[in-house]
């Protein structure tokens, strides 16, 4: 409403001045701007627009990265003594498989597969709708960690009528699968019992990883292969 433009008129000095006026953390500036990226390309090869704008740099948004947030092994055991019996089985898998919260969330009985023992996840949650697709939308398939075996085959018997492995009495969703919010609110309440503050995600996923290699006697490469990062 402010910079009224038609879709050709738009060049990198008016990309520059939408990304200054987003009042939002620089890498959520890129994101905008990313999004807005895909939706000119899409103009661009609908013929819309003659030639596709440039867009700022990565230098541009000046996003400075910040040093890994992790938890130790130790401090993962105080946090799950207050997660609820009832929530055990999807936190064991998270923390034993460094997997997402939403892969957890979407996962179904039939993604595991009993002759090979393994996972095969290729479903994810996206604007709260379970979807066909993970976030780097790579289908992930491992092993089932040993120690998660008695929490999988209760999983596997509880709720019988339900789809996914991974149930909760209290969600109103359908097959009573998990939301995110449910899993952050155990997750918080767990952590500030024992007076920890970090997220559902870096907790476990980037926890796991990070103590395996700096506790434990894992190469990076290794931890990369067992939690199916794209980048090292």
């Amino acid at each position: 409403e402010r910079h009224p433009l038609q879709l050709h008129e738009i060049q990198k000095d008016s990309l520059m001045l939408l990304m200054q006026e987003i009042q939002a953390a620089p890498k959520t500036r890129k994101n905008v701007l990313d999004a807005f990226k895909t939706c000119m390309v899409f103009a661009y090869e609908s013929r819309r627009i003659p030639q596709m704008p440039i867009f700022p740099k990565e230098g541009d948004y000046q996003i400075r990265k910040k040093p890994p947030v992790w938890i130790t092994g130790s401090e993962q055991d105080r946090i799950f003594k207050h997660i609820p019996d009832e929530d055990m089985a999807i936190f064991m898998f998270l923390r034993l498989h460094w997997r997402r919260a939403g892969e957890a969330i979407a996962l179904h009985k039939e993604d595991y597969d009993p002759g090979r023992d393994v996972f095969v996840v290729h479903r994810g949650i996206e604007c709260r709708k379970v979807v066909d697709k993970t976030k780097d939308g790579q289908i992930h398939v491992f092993p089932c960690h040993p120690d998660f075996k008695p929490y999988l085959e209760k999983a596997l018997k509880q709720d019988p009528f339900s789809p996914f492995l991974f149930t909760c009495k209290t969600s109103r969703m359908e097959g009573k699968r998990y939301t995110r919010e449910i899993l952050m609110g155990r997750w918080t309440r767990a952590c500030g019992a024992e007076g920890i503050k970090i997220d559902i995600h870096r907790g476990l996923r980037t926890s796991g990883a990070s103590s395996a290699i700096n506790e434990g006697e894992w190469s990076i490469e290794e931890a990369q292969a067992y939690g199916q990062w794209s980048r090292r």
